[in-house]
């Protein structure tokens, strides 16, 4: 598994939580995604691709990639975030996979499968390890993009995502 190695200031942009956002911060951001990302679905070749364009143009086959999300059931910030992920999945035509640190299925979600403690190695190598905690990985090639740590709604989540795989693409590991 490749996990995306950014500057630390890159990732505190990309998990940080929206309340500590200023105003101005957040009018900028609402400018930038101006002609937000755009999903197509084309037929290549036989295949069924879902392109996800993001602000810079690049385009991402989404069907190739999934949410990994680790949970709590006894997380409050799990079952407010569970509808956001469960929409935006649906939206994007993304499956979602759940670790959960407590091994309890989430009747939001779905089944879940336990969150050993290599895996949480793995994805939390760099990260606090926080629930909900959400990640974008590739299923060819398993790099692994985080996304998200905390609550949050859906538009801000999809700006996280385009930010995501933006760094990710610009990191060189897409």
């Amino acid at each position: 598994m490749t996990v995306v190695r950014l500057p630390l200031a890159l990732w505190m942009l990309v998990i940080s939580s929206s309340a500590f956002s200023s105003t101005v911060a957040e009018i900028a951001a609402l400018e930038h995604q101006k002609g937000s990302p755009v999903l197509q679905q084309q037929i290549v070749k036989g295949k069924q691709q879902s392109l996800y364009t993001l602000p810079s143009g690049v385009k991402v086959d989404l069907s190739r990639w999934q949410f990994v999300t680790f949970t709590r059931s006894d997380c409050k910030y799990c079952h407010l975030f569970a509808p956001v992920l469960r929409d935006v999945s649906q939206e994007l035509g993304l499956k979602v996979f759940i670790y959960s640190f407590d091994g309890k299925d989430d009747s939001q979600l779905g089944p879940v499968a336990p969150a050993l403690p290599d895996i949480v190695q793995t994805f939390f190598a760099e990260l606090p390890i926080a629930t909900p905690t959400t990640f974008l990985v590739n299923v060819d090639n398993m790099v692994t993009v985080p996304v998200y740590q905390g609550n949050t709604d859906g538009s801000n989540f999809k700006a996280r995502i385009s930010m995501s795989l933006q760094a990710a693409y610009d990191s060189g590991v897409m």
